[in-house]
């Protein structure tokens, strides 16, 4: 549940070329290149993964990625 004392973070403003979406009172931004290259992203919380917010792409890298380094990812 959202508590009173909400705090809105900005970490980049939305560019010419880049694609927006809006879902309730958050804005997600995405450049244009990113997009082309992963396509839409899924956003996962806790409910869904257990391990707390996760974006991951439709088009998923081929090669290398979080695989490559021997870590948790999946």
């Amino acid at each position: 549940m959202w508590g009173a004392n909400i705090q809105y973070r900005v970490i980049d403003e939305k560019k010419e070329n880049d694609i927006s979406c809006t879902i309730e009172d958050i804005t997600f931004i995405i450049s244009n290149e990113l997009h082309d290259k992963f396509g839409d992203f899924v956003i996962e919380g806790t409910a869904e993964n257990n391990k707390g917010l996760v974006l991951r792409p439709i088009n998923k890298p081929s090669g290398g990625g979080c695989g490559s380094c021997g870590g948790g990812c999946q």
